[in-house]
């Protein structure tokens, strides 16, 4: 009897009918919902179900209790059981706390015996991945909360933060509907789907309020590397280093990415140089100003308005002139304005343009 009713389960598990488990086992006989092995099945279409579609938060953590709670009314069998030592982790991996998960996890690992098969167990339960995740939090935790806000912070300390809680885990896909994977490597960070290695720097921070960050980001689809300044300003240092970083991921980070993958360019070019032919696509991101400026992105139905596109319209005759036989070619313009005191400076693959600087700060000039 225990037998076919586990089949059964079995089959609904791989049609992902976890619902349905969990109705079949609240119809069993008492004696059998009370053993282990249904138990364990029990608690693991609790667990399933946050892959069913329409599942809200609150719900999803409201089945992993159950199944936790489940799991742990067997503990003195599992308790050296790797697979029962495995769905606590996953249940307490689940309710976001990968302190408890990490535990479990690690001493599943620990009393599987270790052969090929086994391994590759482990493996196709994504038990290695999770277990790496979770150390990876608590050590995210660990430097999100010991920055605070950041009034004592090396500049060790403010980097590897930028690492770890500002860029981490957070860069978007081309598309904005999924984030990208990355990887921390010493004190960059890459991610491989764009073949890009980011590595930023600090030029100041000033009264633990305001911060400038120098990012470079190489790639084999780079000819050279490119150099960009962020600048945030907040009531704490934690709070300018969040705005620089997302002004650095929205303006910059993006547009490259769109380069690299050749998708939404905005315009396109022709040029000739020593006897080649070159056909560009260009990528325009957002302007950034700083000091008393406001821009125009979303209206550009005038030639008067300040925004990227009819910067890039002003220069780009200009530009063509300066192109010459690279893969790709970063431009990057900078405009301020302090009382009366304007600023345009636009740089060609880090090198800095005067030509090009006066003809955006003389048309600036002539709308504001």
């Amino acid at each position: 009897m225990l037998e076919k009713i586990i089949k059964q389960i079995d089959i609904l598990h791989r049609n992902n009918k976890h619902n349905d488990i969990i109705a079949l086992i609240n119809t069993l006989d008492e004696d059998i919902r009370n053993d282990y092995t249904i138990i364990c099945l029990l608690a693991r279409a609790y667990n399933n179900l946050h892959f069913t579609e329409n599942i809200i938060i609150e719900q999803s953590l409201e089945n992993h209790t159950k199944a936790l709670n489940l799991l742990l009314s067997v503990s003195d069998i599992g308790e050296n059981d790797p697979l029962w030592l495995y769905r606590v982790g996953y249940s307490y991996y689940y309710s976001n706390r990968e302190e408890d998960a990490l535990k479990y996890f690690v001493k599943a690992i620990e009393l599987t015996p270790k052969t090929p098969e086994n391994m590759k167990m482990l493996s196709d339960w994504n038990l290695f991945n999770m277990t790496r995740e979770c150390t990876e939090s608590i050590e995210i935790n660990n430097i999100n909360q010991t920055f605070g806000d950041g009034a004592n912070a090396t500049n060790d300390d403010i980097i590897k933060f930028i690492l770890y809680v500002a860029l981490h885990r957070s860069i978007l896909d081309v598309s904005q509907f999924s984030l990208e994977e990355d990887i921390i490597l010493n004190n960059s960070i890459y991610i491989p789907k764009w073949d890009i290695d980011i590595t930023p720097y600090i030029n100041f921070v000033s009264s633990d309020k305001m911060i400038e960050i120098e990012w470079h980001i190489n790639s084999p689809y780079l000819d050279c590397g490119i150099i960009f300044d962020t600048v945030g300003m907040g009531d704490n240092l934690r709070e300018a280093i969040f705005i620089a970083t997302f002004n650095f991921k929205t303006l910059l980070l993006e547009t490259t990415a769109k380069a690299v993958t050749q998708s939404y360019y905005q315009d396109q070019l022709s040029t000739q140089f020593q006897n080649k032919h070159h056909n560009w696509k260009v990528y325009i991101s957002d302007l950034i100003t700083f000091g008393d400026i406001t821009t125009n992105e979303d209206d550009i139905s005038t030639n008067k308005q300040l925004n990227s596109q009819t910067i890039w319209d002003i220069i780009k005759n200009d530009i063509k002139k300066r192109l010459g036989n690279q893969v790709i070619v970063a431009i990057s313009i900078y405009i301020t304005k302090a009382y009366d005191n304007l600023t345009a400076l636009c740089y060609i693959d880090n090198i800095y343009s005067y030509d090009i600087s006066r003809i955006i700060s003389n048309y600036i000039v002539n709308i504001i």
